[in-house]
């Protein structure tokens, strides 16, 4: 997608690490199994707000992963305030899966909250199978 997820910040691409991932993991990350996201932001102009990604694997039934924060993450040593305009900033981040989740496609959803909490505009970047 090309989507301006928040005033002057542009969502350019998206890559899902696998296109086919387990509800579980009792290896990895027990009891839930997980999907990595890697994301290719620019401004298109100086931002003075600090904004924080969100990334779910939603179906009609709902939301059935949320991104997993991770101390120490690119938001965190590289806020949104200090990009550059026209800069690209790429950002890998995971998303934790229900491990009830029922096998079928889902869609892997990215926006952006603000500093109080406000969420923006939502972008569909593709789609994963959960077996």
């Amino acid at each position: 997608p090309v989507a301006e997820l928040a005033p002057g910040v542009i969502l350019h691409a998206c890559e899902i690490g696998d296109s086919s991932v387990d509800a579980q993991d009792q290896f990895m990350h027990p009891p839930s199994g997980w999907v990595h996201v890697r994301l290719w932001w620019q401004t298109e102009n100086d931002i003075d707000e600090v904004y924080r990604t969100t990334a779910r694997l939603m179906n009609n039934d709902g939301v059935w992963g949320e991104r997993l924060d991770r101390e120490g993450e690119l938001l965190d040593k590289w806020p949104t305030i200090l990009w550059q305009t026209d800069e690209f900033v790429r950002e890998d981040l995971d998303i934790n899966l229900n491990p009830i989740a029922e096998p079928g496609d889902y869609r892997v959803q990215i926006s952006l909250f603000d500093e109080d909490g406000n969420e923006g505009p939502v972008a569909d970047c593709g789609t994963v199978a959960v077996r």
